[in-house]
């Protein structure tokens, strides 16, 4: 025998109403517990604005004054930091790119020098801690601009615990990579960061060592400067030239040649030429890394004068456009009207005899 179904209403005892709102309340339910793990699930997320990827990423140089810097030439290694960077006190801007962030949430920037994680606690904040703090409350936005001072980026390379950042670290870092670490907290996080990104910094304010076996040949209105050797050092990545200086000798000092009473109030021992010390004594030079002598003619676009006795001095150059220590004791030489005017001759490089002034700007 056939048994047929109950009537809806024994299954529904409450009527259609019941039905509706019971799907009602099955559907909201469901909506708040996807709701919740989407939520959950859309971490925060830190990246570099894609307009200035690369490798290494071209990221804006800013001047003391807050404007754009011109950046070197390729062959100077424009996105690192030399010496000069360092005394300009310019800064890097990094433009970022935040995603599914959180108000309440907090933004930081660290550095290290060991090649450390900043994410872990135990290397921002203990006693053996190997991170500096760069900025704390970076503002919450989709496209945060983030400009740090270089010399802050250096300021721990000396001592993670004590950072330096005044103008007293510049010329204290030898070829080094720094990096530069963005960590975002969760609110109410302060132990360990849900997302990170990390930017190398590669710093040089060292120049190479200055050539030795300096020697100074008198000419017309001209000083031929010849060196015997040079090597490199340290953290020396490319030696791109040398510099010749030239500044009129100490009115005391003997009518010789000799390096022994050749002197300069402007030349010593700890002269670490810049591009002011560029303007005032640059008289000279050659780039390449196998010259062996270089014609000075004139200082800052002024010629020679003949009858002027000329302490002379070199440095060398290195491929972040660092210039090394002034090579000391100077040598001296007299221009001479009846000698012949110096002419560029062997010895490899290319001769800049006459710059008018110092190089381009560096950064």
């Amino acid at each position: 025998m056939a048994h047929s179904l109950p009537p809806l209403p024994s299954l529904f005892p409450h009527g259609p109403r019941r039905r509706v709102l019971l799907g009602l309340a099955l559907g909201a339910s469901c909506a708040v517990a996807i709701s919740v793990v989407s939520r959950r699930a859309e971490a925060a997320t830190i990246d570099l604005n894609p307009a200035y990827a690369g490798n290494p990423p071209a990221l804006p140089r800013i001047g003391a004054d807050g404007t754009i810097v011109k950046k070197r030439p390729l062959n100077l290694t424009p996105e690192g930091v030399n010496l000069q960077d360092c005394l300009d006190n310019q800064s890097i801007r990094f433009p970022l790119v935040l995603a599914q962030f959180q108000a309440n949430a907090s933004l930081q920037a660290w550095a290290t020098l060991s090649g450390a994680d900043c994410s872990l606690q135990a290397n921002r904040i203990s006693a053996a801690a190997v991170c500096w703090n760069l900025v704390t409350g970076i503002p919450l936005q989709q496209f945060p601009v983030v400009d740090i001072p270089v010399r802050k980026i250096m300021s721990g390379a000396l001592s993670p615990a004590s950072p330096d950042a005044t103008q007293a670290i510049c010329g204290k870092v030898d070829l080094a990579s720094f990096s530069v670490q963005f960590l975002y907290f969760d609110p109410g996080q302060v132990a360990t960061p849900s997302a990170t990104t990390a930017f190398p910094v590669l710093v040089d304010t060292i120049g190479p060592p200055p050539p030795s076996g300096i020697t100074a040949l008198p000419g017309n209105a001209s000083i031929t400067v010849e060196w015997q050797s040079i090597s490199g050092g340290g953290g020396l990545t490319a030696l791109t030239g040398v510099n010749v200086y030239c500044d009129p000798a100490s009115s005391s000092a003997a009518p010789d040649a000799s390096a022994s009473t050749c002197s300069s109030p402007n030349f010593t021992a700890n002269t670490l030429p810049n591009n002011d010390f560029n303007a005032r004594f640059l008289c000279g030079g050659v780039t390449g890394n196998t010259g062996s002598s270089a014609i000075a003619k004139s200082i800052n676009g002024v010629p020679l004068q003949n009858g002027i006795r000329y302490a002379v001095a070199v440095a060398a150059t290195d491929a972040f456009a660092n210039v090394g220590p002034l090579s000391f004791p100077p040598v001296c030489a007299t221009t001479d009207a009846s000698l012949p005017v110096a002419v560029a001759e062997g010895g490899g490089g290319c001769s800049v005899a006459g710059l008018g002034g110092p190089p381009e700007a560096s950064a």
